[in-house]
């Protein structure tokens, strides 16, 4: 055993005796693979005949963030909320891209299976009216992410509670689809770019900044440089800079990663939260992981020296993050997300990912350590990913659970990941027993899965898509095994 993680390294024969004992929860049996990609295409088809932007007095190609299921159309009112989204992070208005990459890569994925090429085209033309009508003129930056998206009622961007104060720009998750976008709208996404060194950097020094910024005038803050958000800074300028070879963009990523180095605790070499004493003595560990991930991937794009500075860091933040006290034994509290970092301990108030953790479950946490792995293949990330896939053998919700789709898909993922790492073929029976769950808890008379396991409507910020693209990949498992798995962007 790794006594600092909590990891158990299990044998072969250890894995089989586990899964032997594992007794889950019974669940009708559900489609069969080819119902599986039906269930994927039906959900695609609804989204493209019905949840579009068909209100207002211009219509778009967008898809809605939120429908009730009934009518299928936009909410009148907003629908009632469900557990793990504050009101202010919900989309139920209009559109709201970053909620949708997983129903994005779907389509693309549906255009190569069916040869259809419509559900290609339906991502492209959605991609391409949000880039070109959804920018502000004054900022550059678009009504997406945490807080803002596109009303379509009122053809602007709004944030779901209508409080002026909270028109910000803040990212809500990494960006998988900057390639695509330049090749669709080069001139917003460089508008973009450079909107967000003008407008979202406070100190273009030092690199402070904070993660809200003014969307529709220049507002800038500090104190919130968190790591997460500077590698999705790093990542756009970082391709805007591949496509342009303007020197500012070098000099922004520069900025940015010589301003993570300056704050650095000198012990432990842990990335605070803030660049503000009192962020100092704190320790946020998915953050520090997901600023790793951005820098690598944004490295070959750059200067030599520049690409090794980002490397070097990144190897850096893995010597951290594999330091770090997580406790995934069989009874054990999970990843550490939020500790101390001169410890790289819990703090008094810690915060442990759950299982089945609405926002921040072990499956999430391990699926963000498979991104990393990827790019390292550090076996002590394989760890991690399988000592935390073994907290699924056995473990279904508990009755009662107000579950998200997303929650269940990211199980799916993990035993779909544990399978290919170690051929089990008990893990793989696991990611099947997850989806015939979710085809109970989300998908009984709908073709669209609900927010959750009580809700009457969907409702994009809750990973309804990603459920859907895990029924494509389970499909393809099985009948189309030489396909590239699709991008997880949970971090």
């Amino acid at each position: 055993m790794n006594t600092r993680t909590g990891v158990v390294l299990l044998t072969g024969l250890l894995v089989g005796a586990a899964f032997a004992a594992d007794k889950p929860t019974p669940v009708e049996a559900g489609p069969d693979a080819d119902g599986y990609l039906a269930l994927a295409r039906a959900y695609a088809d609804a989204m493209i005949e019905k949840g579009r932007d068909r209100y207002g007095e211009k219509h778009s190609p967008l898809f809605a963030a939120a429908l009730d299921l009934g009518t299928m159309s936009l909410p009148e009112k907003a629908p009632p909320n469900v557990g793990g989204l504050r009101g202010i992070e919900r989309s139920w208005r209009g559109a709201n891209p970053q909620h949708d990459q997983y129903l994005y890569q779907l389509l693309y994925a549906l255009t190569k299976i069916t040869g259809e090429k419509r559900y290609g085209e339906a991502a492209d033309a959605a991609l391409k009216w949000f880039f070109e009508n959804a920018q502000s003129p004054e900022t550059g930056l678009l009504a997406w992410g945490e807080h803002l998206q596109w009303d379509f009622r009122l053809e602007r961007a709004v944030n779901a509670e209508m409080k002026n104060y909270w028109e910000l720009h803040e990212f809500y998750r990494p960006w998988l689809f900057w390639e695509r976008c330049f090749d669709l709208t080069p001139g917003p996404c460089l508008r973009f770019a450079k909107g967000l060194w003008a407008h979202q950097i406070a100190d273009q020094t030092t690199g402070a900044f904070s993660r809200h910024a003014g969307y529709h005038t220049h507002k800038t803050e500090t104190d919130w440089e968190l790591p997460r958000h500077g590698g999705f800074y790093i990542a756009t300028w970082a391709r805007a800079y591949a496509r342009t070879k303007d020197p500012e963009f070098l000099r922004a990523v520069t900025v940015l990663v010589d301003g993570f180095l300056a704050h650095r605790h000198p012990g432990t070499g842990a990335l605070p939260p803030a660049f503000g004493a009192g962020a100092r003595e704190h320790y946020w560990a998915p953050s520090n992981l997901s600023l790793a991930i951005d820098l690598w991937d944004a490295a070959p794009l750059l200067s030599e020296d520049l690409g090794k500075k980002m490397r070097d860091c990144a190897r850096q933040i893995d010597e951290v993050y594999l330091k770090t006290a997580h406790d995934l034994g069989p009874a054990g509290k999970g990843f550490l997300e939020k500790g101390l970092s001169g410890t790289l301990l819990a703090s008094a108030k810690p915060n442990w990912t759950r299982t089945w953790g609405a926002l921040w479950s072990d499956a999430r946490a391990a699926l963000q350590c498979e991104v990393r792995y990827r790019q390292v293949e550090r076996e002590q990330y394989r760890d991690l990913i399988l000592a935390a896939a073994q907290r699924y053998v056995r473990n279904d919700p508990p009755s009662g659970t107000v579950l998200h789709p997303g929650t269940l898909a990211d199980a799916m993922r993990l035993m779909r990941t544990a399978h290919a790492y170690t051929g089990q073929k008990a893990y793989l029976d696991r990611a099947w027993h997850f989806a015939n769950l979710g085809h109970v808890l989300f998908l009984k008379g709908s073709s669209l899965p609900r927010a959750s396991s009580d809700a009457a409507h969907y409702e994009a910020a809750t990973g309804g898509d990603a459920l859907m693209m895990e029924y494509l990949a389970l499909w393809c498992k099985r009948k189309r095994p030489e396909m590239k798995d699709l991008s997880y962007c949970e971090r």
